[in-house]
């Protein structure tokens, strides 16, 4: 199960947030970062989807959740202002942001064209 990652985690594991232009991803696989909120029920709906997704892709690609609540600087990093949004994340591509909660087949769908082709 992904828990959410504190600022120096997502700094460490993720990318840096120096402010200096693009986001560069350190992840050796394609990641994707679930934006999140406490009063947010479709961030509810969807924690479950993505612990499976987490468990099927296992190996092949990381899955990370932040709380934008709790971690704004993060959230403004990637211009959050929705929630949720997923952040595909693969080594030399920009981000690929979608806003909403989508049932397991989209994001299958998603992670095949974004992550996986």
């Amino acid at each position: 199960m992904a828990k959410d990652l504190t600022k120096a985690e997502f700094v460490q594991k993720v990318c840096d947030l120096d402010g200096g232009g693009a986001l560069t991803f350190k992840g050796s696989v394609p990641a994707i970062v679930d934006f999140w909120a406490e009063w947010c029920p479709p961030c509810k709906m969807l924690s479950p989807v993505m612990d499976q997704i987490e468990t099927q892709y296992a190996g092949k690609l990381s899955v990370y959740k932040v709380n934008a609540d709790e971690q704004p600087d993060i959230a403004a990093a990637f211009n959050i202002l929705t929630m949720p949004t997923i952040v595909y994340l693969r080594p030399g591509q920009p981000p690929k942001s979608v806003v909403g909660a989508f049932p397991k087949s989209m994001l299958e769908k998603q992670i095949r064209e974004y992550l996986l082709s």
